[in-house]
């Protein structure tokens, strides 16, 4: 369940066939596309903040990005080699990351759908990402156990925490990234 910063859309998984994502206009309720194309789970979704991409990704191991005027399908990205857990569209909609159970978060170019460069640096499962408000600086955090800082410039590895527990699972950051609160199973 994902809303646009407008709260003009609500995107929402179809619960009798979850390979597909509906795309919802609000404030009157009426659904205005659905998103057909993946071919198990979706697993993660992303809106751009004007409201115009949405990205999906899921068990297939692939990537849709969607235009959400008429529910177009722009571009495929493939090259995760497992689940992709989750999704973030840079401010700018140039940028596409995407977080995976292949341990790595890969960075696309929402322009031409290609991949820019994959950080490689967690030991297991990326659950979790967040981009910083100006599209510099991406958080990662996984089953590994840790909260990874990247530099989007270079994919330069700026500092790395532990965490205290079996993983983190979750992550909410404020919106200056200088403060963030995991979440592994069962505590913060």
């Amino acid at each position: 369940l994902v809303m646009s910063a407008d709260g003009r859309l609500v995107l929402l998984g179809d619960a009798k066939n979850n390979r597909v994502i509906n795309v919802w206009s609000l404030p009157n309720g009426t659904l205005t596309h659905t998103l057909d194309g993946h071919t198990a789970v979706v697993f993660a979704v992303a809106i751009s903040q004007d409201g115009m991409l949405i990205a999906s990704g899921g068990m297939d191991n692939t990537i849709m990005i969607w235009s959400s005027t008429d529910g177009a399908l722009i571009h495929t990205l493939t090259g995760h080699t497992n689940i992709v857990s989750a999704l973030v569209i840079s401010p700018d909609r140039q940028i596409l990351a995407s977080a995976s159970h292949d341990n790595t978060v890969k960075l696309w170019s929402l322009v031409d759908g290609t991949l820019i460069m994959t950080l490689a640096e967690h030991t297991d499962r990326v659950a979790y990402i967040h981009m910083s408000a100006d599209g510099t600086h991406i958080l990662s955090a996984g089953y590994d156990n840790t909260v990874k800082l990247w530099s989007l410039v270079d994919g330069t590895l700026i500092t790395s925490i532990m965490g205290d527990s079996i993983g983190v699972m979750n992550m909410v950051v404020n919106p200056d990234m200088t403060r963030l609160v995991t979440r592994d199973g069962s505590s913060l």
